[in-house]
C-alpha cells in the first residue's frame, strides 16, 4: 500500500513539473532576444537583481520530497512497527533539507559595442580587497588549448591560479607556442603533431598566445584567483554556479574593449542577475 502511494505521489508530481516545464518553454521562447537592464540602484551600487526562479533540480527535489510525504502519510496510519516509521521519517527530512536549499550562482548578458559580437567575454570573481585569501581545489585533469587548421582553440581561456594547461599540436605543420606576457612568460619551442607540451599558470592576469611559426595565430589565458567564471557566447549571455556565498570583486575582460569590475553580493540561495556593458 505505502509503495502504491509514493508511486501514485511520483505521478502526480510529475505530471505538474512536465506541466509546468512547458509552460516554460513557451514563456522562454516568447521572450528569447528580450534584454532588460538593471535598475539605476543596481548600477549605483553594483548588485544585481535576484532571480528566484526554480532550478530543476529544485524541482526534481520538491517532487521527489512530496512524493515521501504521500508515502509517510499512508504509512503512519497503516505501519505497526515504529522502527519503519522512523526510517521513513528520517528519509523525509533529508529529502526536506535537500529541497530546502538552491545553489547560488551568477547569470547575465554582457552587451559588447564596437565588435562583431558578444562572444568571448570572461566574466569572473576576485575576491573583494577586504576579503582574505581562499585555496581553492585546482581541476584534476589538464585544462586544453588546442591548435587545429592554424588557430588556438579555444581562443579564450578562463583558468584558476595553479592550473596546468595542455597544449597539443593536432595540425599537420609544425608549431611554436609562446607568450611575452609578464604575467606568463614562456616559449614551447617548435614540435610537431602529436606532440603535447604544458604550462602552468601560476600568477593572476592576462597572458597572451602566440606562434612564432605562424603569426596571423593568437589566443589568451585569463588567470583568475577563484574557481568562479565563465566565458559569454555570442549572445553575451553568462552563468556561473555552485558559488560560495559573500562579496565578490565582478570583472569582465574582453580583448578589445576597456575592461569592468564592481562589486557584487552573492546571496545564499538562487542566482543574481547582472548584466554588463563594454563598450570603447
Amino acid at each position: 500500500m505505502a509503495i502504491v502511494s509514493i508511486l501514485i505521489g511520483v505521478m502526480i508530481e510529475a505530471a505538474v513539473f512536465y506541466r509546468g516545464l512547458r509552460s516554460q518553454r513557451k514563456k522562454a521562447h516568447h521572450l528569447e532576444g528580450l534584454h532588460v537592464a538593471p535598475s539605476a540602484r543596481d548600477r549605483a551600487d553594483g548588485l544585481g537583481r535576484r532571480d528566484d526562479r526554480m532550478t530543476p533540480m529544485s524541482r526534481i527535489l520538491r517532487t521527489l520530497l512530496v512524493a515521501m510525504l504521500t508515502g509517510a502519510c499512508v504509512v503512519a496510519r497503516t505501519a505497526h512497527s515504529k522502527g519503519i516509521l522512523r526510517t521513513l521519517l528520517v528519509v523525509v527530512l533529508m529529502g526536506a533539507a535537500a529541497a530546502s536549499g538552491e545553489a547560488s550562482g551568477l547569470r547575465g548578458k554582457v552587451t559588447c559595442s564596437g565588435v562583431k559580437d558578444n562572444s568571448d567575454v570572461v566574466v569572473y570573481l576576485d575576491r573583494a580587497p577586504d576579503q582574505p585569501v581562499k585555496d581553492y581545489s585546482l581541476p584534476t585533469k589538464d585544462t586544453l588549448i588546442d591548435q587545429l587548421n592554424l588557430t588556438f582553440v579555444p581562443h579564450v581561456l578562463p583558468a584558476l591560479k595553479g592550473t596546468r594547461v595542455a597544449f597539443p599540436n593536432s595540425d599537420e605543420v609544425r608549431h611554436s607556442v609562446f607568450s611575452p606576457s609578464k604575467t606568463k612568460r614562456f616559449n614551447l619551442g617548435t614540435y610537431p603533431k602529436g606532440t603535447i607540451k604544458h604550462v602552468v599558470f601560476d600568477q593572476p592576469g592576462v597572458v597572451a598566445l602566440l606562434c612564432n611559426v605562424h603569426a596571423e595565430m593568437s589566443a589568451y589565458v585569463i588567470v583568475t584567483e577563484t574557481p568562479y567564471f565563465a566565458t559569454t557566447d555570442k549572445q553575451g549571455r553568462y552563468e556561473i554556479g555552485n558559488i560560495s556565498p559573500g562579496q565578490y570583486l565582478l570583472r569582465a575582460w574582453h580583448e578589445k574593449l576597456p575592461p569592468l569590475s564592481r562589486k557584487v553580493v552573492v546571496e545564499k540561495d538562487g542566482f543574481t542577475v547582472v548584466d554588463l556593458e563594454m563598450k570603447r
